[in-house]
This record gives structure tokens, sequence and C-alpha cells, in this order.
């Protein structure tokens, strides 16, 4: 299923924590200053890394708790203390996605190389060309340094804490929704569709639940990671997060900054993912049923288009925070009443395509059953439900990336 015709990186490199330990000793040898970048708590699910990298002046271990929020201001930070070294470095990151965004970044500003050891299965950013972090007041995707080497410990990931395998899987399970989004956007809109690299997500994804369903969590660990690799490849492939995400992380993302989670908390971007998914789903089920019952359009073309370019007056006080946001993600999109029109032709046009497209919404569906059933819900933060509704309302303007959400919009199902 791997596309082919274009060199991507990294490779993951299958290994334990003592062949990591050897593997980064030897970059002493190559000729490299080695600066570690670690929190306490993923020092400890690597040790033997830490305790061979950990020098004065060439490591960064930040505390655990609370977590390390992946703030741009933290990444310039690291990347000070990098580039202050004379010597050529090369930057190890020992963690799961916050502190290897973070890593990703600061490489880049520094102009140095860096390795990634993961500590668990729980995102896609070990092999993404983008770092996730809050930039002015929001979630933002900067370009980043790929890193040039990903050491997979089987026996650090297998004993990576259940939240963070669960939230890994989960984050996981969007890349099926990601997978309808697209195509369906490709048939309304146009927009250029990789079959090749969207299949790969999506199958890779399905290959990790079918691990899960068929055998245990820890059991589902490595496949998890692998998937998550395929992940991060994909989107490199093509240059944009379309395989790996759509409306489920636009929720997830507003979630992340908006809803005031307590300590007791565990409010992990896959966890989120997980919710926003399940939000998802029913609201997809929906507006298929629509499809499926021939439902003609509600309202005329200039009426969608008129409340469309009068989104501003609209926004609730609880959402001014985010339409900077909203207005850049806004910017040069056109939805007058002749393109409205033409959407609903070609919807009307391609419904029985669009319907086989939306299938995908049962592997979604199977997906957070096994997530059920091994014990995610223990873990999901609650959304109240006024920010559940203020994302699915908001979705179209947080995120200028088409879904079923857009159909039902120009549809006139929705207001």
């Amino acid at each position: 299923m791997k596309p082919i015709g274009r060199r991507i990186e990294p490779d993951l490199i299958d290994t334990s924590a003592a062949g990591a330990a050897r593997f980064v000793r030897n970059l002493r040898s190559a000729g490299y200053r080695p600066f570690l970048l670690a929190d306490d708590h993923t020092a400890l699910a690597c040790p033997e890394v830490v305790e061979e990298l950990y020098r004065p002046g060439s490591a960064w271990v930040l505390p655990g708790t609370p977590r390390v929020v992946p703030a741009i201001e933290t990444s310039r930070q690291l990347s000070g203390r990098v580039k202050a070294l004379d010597a050529p470095v090369v930057l190890v990151v020992v963690g799961a996605g916050t502190l290897t965004d973070i890593a990703k970044h600061a490489a880049l500003e520094a102009d140095v190389p860096v390795i990634a050891i993961p500590t668990a299965p729980s995102v896609d950013a070990y092999a993404s060309a983008r770092s996730a972090l809050r930039i002015d007041g929001y979630h933002r995707t900067p370009v980043c340094r790929v890193p040039a080497a990903v050491l997979g410990c089987a026996d650090v990931i297998e004993a990576a804490p259940d939240e963070l395998i669960l939230a890994g899987l989960g984050d996981l399970t969007a890349k099926l929704i990601a997978r309808i989004d697209w195509e369906v956007s490709s048939i309304v809109t146009g927009e250029p569709f990789d079959r090749a690299s969207a299949d790969w997500c999506a199958f890779s994804a399905r290959s990790a639940m079918a691990a899960l369903r068929h055998g245990t969590l820890r059991s589902a660990a490595i496949p998890a990671l692998d998937a998550l690799m395929v992940s991060g490849l994909s989107m490199q492939l093509i240059g944009a997060s379309r395989p790996a995400a759509s409306a489920e992380h636009t929720l997830a993302h507003l979630w992340e900054i908006a809803v005031p989670f307590d300590a007791s908390q565990t409010d992990l971007h896959g966890l989120l993912v997980t919710t926003a998914i399940r939000t998802v789903v029913d609201h997809y089920r929906s507006i298929v049923a629509a499809l499926r019952s021939g439902t003609l359009p509600s309202g005329s073309a200039r009426d969608i288009a008129a409340f469309e370019a009068g989104w501003r007056g609209r926004v609730p006080v609880e959402m001014s925070p985010f339409v900077g946001k909203m207005e850049e993600e806004s910017a040069g999109r056109v939805l007058d009443a002749g393109e409205v029109t033409r959407r609903r032709d070609v919807i009307a046009a391609n419904r029985d395509r669009i319907i086989e497209v939306c299938g995908g919404l049962d592997d979604a569906e199977r997906a957070i059953d096994a997530l059920d059933r091994a014990g995610i819900g223990a873990h999901e933060p609650p959304i109240p439900q006024e920010w559940v509704e203020r994302a699915v309302d908001w979705v179209r303007y947080l995120r200028n990336r088409y879904s079923l959400f857009d159909v039902a919009f120009e549809m006139g199902w929705t207001a």
C-alpha cells in the first residue's frame, strides 16, 4: 500500500532502549555533540538513553507536571540553547508528541538534525514535516525539520501508559474520517485528491485497529506506532495534513484551547480527537441519511451565500478570541450564489458516489467500539455540551478544509 516514486524520511528503526543508547553514543564518535530534550516522565520511560546523553549544558529536562504545553516560546528557548553550543549539534528528543513537535521546530530554527525516540505510540508527529504548536493563542502547524531517524524501542513503546496508547489509536481513527472528507471534497470542489496516500494512511489505521480488536492494548502498541509513522509520511508526501486530519481535528483543537480542563483530567490530543469523532460520526450519519433519502436543498442559493457572507455578525462572545483565526481561514474563500448552485448540482449528480465513500463511517464506528472495549472512556475528558455545539457550529470557519459539514451547509440542511 506504500506510495512509490518519492523518497520520504525518516525510516523507523526497530530497536530497544539499550540499542537506542548505543545509537546515540555513536553520535559522539561521529563528531556530533548530542543535545537531549526530555521531561521528568519521559526520562523515566527511557532512562538508558537519558543517562547516556545527559551532560551539563547539553540537556534540557523539563518538569513533567504540569504537562508541557506545545508553545512556540518553548521551541524558541530550546533553539537558543542549541545555537549557543559551538560543536556540531544533533538534537535528540525522548518523548511523545509535545516534546517531539517542540524539538522538530527548534531543530529547523537552529539548523541542526533531530533524532526522535518515541516514548509512546500517541501521535503522528514523529514523521511529519510540521509541528503542532500554540502560536498567538491558537493551534497552528508551522513547517519543521523532519527527524533524521526515529528509534522505535519496542520495550519502551509497549510499556507506555494506557491512555497514551489509546490516544494514538484514537488519533488513527481520525484517518478514516479524513479519508471520507478528502474524497468528497475532490468530488464537490475539485480539490486534488491523492488516492494512493489516502488509502495508504487509512489502510494502516485499519490495520492497527484490527490489532486492537483481535489482541490486547499492549499488542496493538507497535502496530499503532507503525500506522502513526505512515500517517506522518503520508502528510510529507502531499505537503499537508489532508490524509490525517479533517473536521474532527478542528473540533479537538478548539477544545484544547477553549475548554478549561482541571488537573485531574488527561486532555491528550488523541483523546480529544476520539471525543470529536463521536460527534462527527453522529452528524455525518444524519447527512448521509439525508443524501440517501433524496432530501431536497433547503433555502435558495442566494440565501445560503448571504448567510455565509454575514458570519462575522453571528460570532458569539465565547468565540470572539478566535475571530482572527476564522478571518485567516476564510480569506479568499468564495461561496457566492453561483458557487452554491454549482456545488448543489455536483452533489446531486454524484450522490451515489458520495454515499459510497461515506461507507468508511462503518470502519470509524468499529474503531470506536474497539476503543470503548479497551477502556478509552475512562480517560476521555468531558466536553461541556455548549462547547460541543460551538465547535460544530463554527467548524467550517475555524479551518478552511472541506468536509461533510460543508455539504450540509451548502444544501441548506444546517444553519
